[in-house]
């Protein structure tokens, strides 16, 4: 039952990787919102996005149509014929799949299939040591795979190697080594169920190696005994993995360890249980590099241990800090995420920091009580503001504190070394942030506009002459975290990027459809602790304002939450991955084309609600969360942070406000026109008008961003399409699948050559098309802003082809005995003239061949080196070809190559007419 579960999430599995949304009047929609996408031919990836291949090879599938004989199927890579190399999946020979092994760059995968559109799908490749979308290496980088058990570094790029473990559980509660797993079963292995009712050995492999500088390990549950294979996952593992993420937000140049040992005990269950060192947020706070490792890891486990059928995040603090971002800017790695103790994204953590600092350093010197200070720096307890500051500011304040991974003689010193090493989260990411002559980092921290303590005035907590105080000497931080006088100032190209590259986590572009349960422990809100409830409702709000309604993020708030370290826990992790496993389950089986949020709200369990819980895990009362209202908010009051007591949004989502003029009304009456005047004086500009969106404040929307790498970019990427429906007879709704020779890449798309390229997503989904001919066209765009010269197009017919009287037949003629030049370019324009009688198009074929020996090919017999399906309507006169690596080196390398052109039209009558001609083909 469950392969066979597994099997159709193959098939599905490109459909939940993306989400978007869409507009124009052609009413195009993500194909993830279907019922998984349509019988088209297909090829894809399933074990990483085919821009993310890593390791030179990827585990590619084909689709054939279930009308379609796959008899004729023909796979080629780089113009190599691969079909013997893909098997029918599950014994359904309309499902094919190999692991196709890829050049250093990548390859083009082609299918080819009678009667269809030829599909092509781009792979890049990227080396095992990454980087994939983080854009570089952050060094130097301690290695550690010694201590690790992995051997002596084999590079500088951390490399170990990679070592598998057996171990079993005995009868007697303890973990063994399973020395030989194909030999006789131990007498005292223990059983276990697994979530899904299954009985099973409890028998563990763990792998352990290093990903992308990353020591990773997984664990599983495996088969054993004589005839087994312990080297896949056992009938055990129900499909789902669980991928933990360590806390903190630091970069401790240090390799770190994933933990040796026993396996992790939540295998029982069934799941497989997934982590590396540098999935940590303190270890290397960026969510890009974070995703990478998590694609590759998981990569690793699909290929060679097995499908994954879903993925759930569960980590806290800084863990959950990364879940929420890649789940916004890189969705589909995580299927569902259990938080607990979350921050939302480092972006706002800045400005947090920033004003513990400024307020608790002016209140601490300034003769106030604790009541007044508490009143202003808000938090459970006094100590909120200046725990956090003292957990988390080196982070982002201290540029000298850096870990002993780093050679005293590198760091940062404004004296003595200025252009050392600076240890901040925005210097350690600063190809994303970009950086000042001075070689610092940009920073998005800002308090221009900040009147802290409003709220407390307002409320009669703190007085006239106080909330005066205050802001006229709370100053701000400079660039290395030190006290100014003046208020600190955000870049504003930081500021951009902040909220275009998701930094600034609105929820917007993924995350909206991904469900999380936050997991709180209110113990927390009564000592000093940073970790507070008002960030799960910030981020709540955060997302329902971008979505515009209701999102499936939910929080569950008790007195211990998991954590079994104040005792008991009171909704331990488990119970959370149950729910999680079984809300992805039936998003998975929901085959309604509607949007994937509402898809997710709908399918969401029913114990999937904002509720509250006493210390044993009994439901105390089920309704939304809220900061102190309502029975869960009486209990379980949240707590604001300064910048909301100075007037901001609860969302929290503003990193610079827009100005305004002082207006008397804000103060109700508790400021005199003289005080009024003072403040005028503090605020020269104006003060923080939360009612508008903030400066360079945007809604991202625009997911699978890499960083910039730092180098100039000037190369337009490839655009390839993967799945598109049959050329004549195609139904209503059609699918296109795409890819890029450019990782990171975005893409534009139009329905017609008239139309306008709009931004879009693959899948692309378009429906109600009207019978007629339409040609698709899909362009990809790098970070760097090149596009695709010569878009990917796809030319089908929606219904029945129209009956036309014919009198003469349609024929091809080839123009020229030389094509026009190749140049840098993989796609060859073919001058092609085509004449029709009572026909406004012709479709046929354009084949290249050539000599094998030409080649450098053993034989002599001629070998495709590009082909390409094509109808031409009036006035078109070419037809684009994208040629085959081999012939593009020859090309290259001696300026011409011999090619024979074979080229067919659609007659009339319905049979083809063929044109046969030598050209040749030149750089």
């Amino acid at each position: 039952m469950h392969s066979m579960k597994r099997l159709t999430t193959l098939v599905v599995l490109a459909a939940s990787l993306l989400t978007a949304t869409f507009a124009g009047s052609i009413s195009p929609a993500a194909a993830s919102d279907a019922p998984g996408l349509l019988d088209q031919l297909t090829v894809r990836t399933i074990s990483s996005r085919p821009e993310m291949v890593s390791g030179n090879d990827a585990l590619v599938q084909v689709l054939v149509p279930r009308d379609a004989s796959p008899s004729g199927l023909k796979i080629f890579s780089d113009g190599a014929d691969i079909t013997a190399s893909f098997n029918a999946t599950g014994g359904n020979e309309h499902i094919r799949q190999g692991k196709v092994p890829t050049g250093a760059e990548g390859s083009i995968i082609r299918v080819t299939l009678p009667g269809f559109n030829d599909q092509q799908l781009i792979l890049v490749n990227h080396p095992l040591s990454g980087p994939i979308l983080s854009g570089r290496h952050l060094n130097p980088l301690l290695c550690n795979t010694a201590t690790a058990g992995l051997g002596a570094p084999q590079d500088a790029d951390c490399t170990g190697n990679t070592v598998v473990t057996y171990h079993y559980r005995t009868t007697s509660n303890s973990w063994q080594t399973l020395a030989d797993p194909t030999g006789p079963v131990p007498p005292d292995i223990a059983t276990t169920t697994t979530n899904n009712g299954t009985v099973v050995p409890y028998a563990v492999a763990t792998e352990r190696g290093t990903l992308n500088r990353s020591i990773y390990a997984f664990s599983v549950l495996i088969d054993i005994g004589p005839g087994s294979n312990p080297n896949v996952a056992g009938s055990g593992f129900n499909g789902t993995a669980i991928f933990s993420f360590g806390g903190g937000c630091n970069n401790t140049y240090f390799q770190g360890n994933s933990g040796a040992g026993n396996p992790n005990s939540n295998v029982s269950s069934g799941f497989a249980y997934m982590q590396s060192s540098l999935n940590a947020f303190g270890q290397r706070c960026s969510d890009a590099f974070s995703a990478e490792t998590v694609s590759m890891i998981k990569e690793r486990f699909i290929e060679n241990w097995g499908p994954i059928d879903k993925t759930i995040g569960t980590g806290g603090s800084g863990g959950s800090m990364a879940q929420q971002m890649i789940n916004n800017n890189y969705p589909g790695l995580l299927d569902a995420s259990n938080l607990s103790n979350s921050f939302l994204d480092y972006a706002y953590a800045a400005n947090n920091l920033m004003d513990c600092m400024t307020v608790g350093n002016y209140v601490d010197t300034a003769g106030w009580s604790n009541d007044e200070k508490q009143a202003v720096l808000g938090g459970g307890v006094l100590q909120t503001c200046s725990t956090t500051v003292a957990s988390f500011s080196g982070g982002f304040w201290a540029p000298d504190d850096c870990p002993p991974s780093v050679p005293p003689g590198d760091v940062y010193d404004p004296l003595t070394n200025p252009l050392g090493l600076r240890c901040t989260t925005w210097d350690a990411n600063s190809n994303l942030w970009g950086k000042l002559p001075d070689g610092k980092a940009r920073q998005v921290a800002d308090n221009v506009g900040v009147q802290y303590g409003l709220r407390a005035l307002l409320d009669g907590q703190i007085t006239s002459a106080q909330f005066l105080g205050l802001n006229a000497g709370a100053g701000g931080l400079d660039q290395d975290g030190n006290p100014i006088p003046e208020r600190r100032v955000a870049d504003p190209q930081a500021l951009r990027t902040a909220y275009q590259y998701g930094q600034l986590n609105e929820g917007g572009a993924g995350y909206s459809s991904i469900p999380a349960i936050d997991n709180r422990q209110y113990w927390i809100e009564t000592v000093p602790n940073g970790h507070q409830i008002i960030h799960a409702i910030s981020m709540q709000e955060r997302m329902e304002k971008s979505a515009g309604g209701p999102v499936p993020h939910v929080i569950f708030t008790s007195p211990s939450g998991p954590d079994t370290n104040n005792g008991p826990a009171s909704i331990p992790n488990a119970r959370v991955w149950g729910i999680l496993d079984k809300w992805v389950d039936a998003i998975q089986a929901d085959r309604s084309d509607i949007d994937p949020r509402i898809k997710a709200l709908n399918n969401a369990p029913a114990e999937a609600t904002d509720r509250c819980f006493d210390g044993g895990g009994n439901v105390i009362a089920i309704e939304k969360q809220t900061i102190n209202s309502g029975t869960c908010g009486s209990l379980y009051p949240s707590h604001l942070a300064p910048r909301m007591i100075a007037g901001g949004p609860v969302a929290n989502d503003i990193l610079k406000c827009q100005l305004k003029p002082i207006d008397p009304a804000d103060y109700q009456g508790q400021l005199s026109a003289g005080q009024l005047a003072t403040l005028a004086g503090i605020f020269p500009s104006g003060v923080c008008d939360w009612n508008v969106p903030g400066v360079e404040q945007t809604v991202q929307t625009r997911t699978w961003q890499a960083w910039p790498t730092g180098n100039a970019d000037s190369t337009a990427p490839e655009t390839a399409v993967s799945s598109g429906p049959a050329p004549v007879n195609a139904p209503s709704t059609v699918d296109f699948e795409f890819s890029s020779s450019q990782t990171g890449s975005s893409f534009e798309c139009r329905l017609g050559r008239s139309e306008t390229f709009r931004p879009c997503v693959s899948p692309e989904r378009y429906r109600g098309l009207a019978d007629g001919a339409y040609t698709f066209e899909v362009r990809a765009r790098d970070g760097a802003g090149n596009a695709d010269p010569t878009p990917a197009s796809v030319d089908f017919r929606v219904g029945p082809e129209p009956v036309v009287n014919v009198r003469r037949n349609s024929r091809v003629l080839l123009r020229g005995r030389t094509m026009p030049r190749l140049r840098r370019a993989r796609k060859q324009a073919v001058p092609v003239r085509c004449y029709t009688t009572n026909m406004d198009w012709c479709r046929g074929r354009v084949t290249l061949r050539v000599r094998g020996r030409a080649l450098g090919l053993r034989h002599n017999r001629r070998v495709n080196i590009g082909s390409r399906t094509y109808t031409l309507k009036r006035g078109q006169r070419t037809v684009r070809v994208r040629i085959g690596n081999r012939a593009r080196r020859i090309v290259r390398n001696r300026s011409r190559l011999k090619v024979r052109v074979i080229t067919t039209s659609r007659q009339g009558n319905g049979t083809f007419r063929t044109a046969n001609a030598g050209r040749r083909l030149r750089r």
